[in-house]
């Protein structure tokens, strides 16, 4: 296989992981949108070695993995959950238009602010919250 078609079949399984990760995100699936990150990423080292994709994916990574997290413990808001839902959206269209390319400056702003509105859930839940009663705890 010639270097260019390795490089559009990786771009194509790329392309199918974005859109995988958008429906699930609209769905607020944090555990499948952890997961198809961590494969983003391990695509982008291992097989693309692409250092944009490396950052994108390496970014929902970590974002879903706070989601996952906090969502195991608490209850999140629906207006938290659906705006991120939209801004990933827009992250991912976005990406989608100019691959193989990354326009950083476009999506830099709705990765701030996805960022900004996970860690502002975080904070608000640790002190603000209480922790979602287990089903083994309603039983004590």
């Amino acid at each position: 296989m010639t270097e260019d078609v390795k490089y559009k079949d990786y771009l194509d399984v790329y392309k199918k992981l974005l859109k995988l990760l958008r429906e699930k995100a609209k769905s607020s699936d944090y555990s499948s949108c952890f997961e198809i990150a961590n494969h983003m990423t391990e695509i982008c080292v291992f097989d693309f070695e692409w250092k944009e994709g490396v950052f994108i994916s390496e970014f929902f990574e970590y974002l879903y993995s706070n989601l996952r997290e906090l969502a195991a413990e608490y209850e999140i808001e629906k207006d938290v959950a659906e705006n991120i839902s939209k801004i990933v959206t827009e992250i991912i269209d976005e990406i989608m238009k100019t691959l193989p390319k990354i326009n950083i400056e476009k999506i830099y702003p709705l990765m701030v602010d996805a960022r900004y509105i996970v860690t502002r859930s975080q904070w608000i839940s640790w002190k603000l919250k209480r922790k979602k009663r287990r089903l083994w705890e309603e039983e004590m």
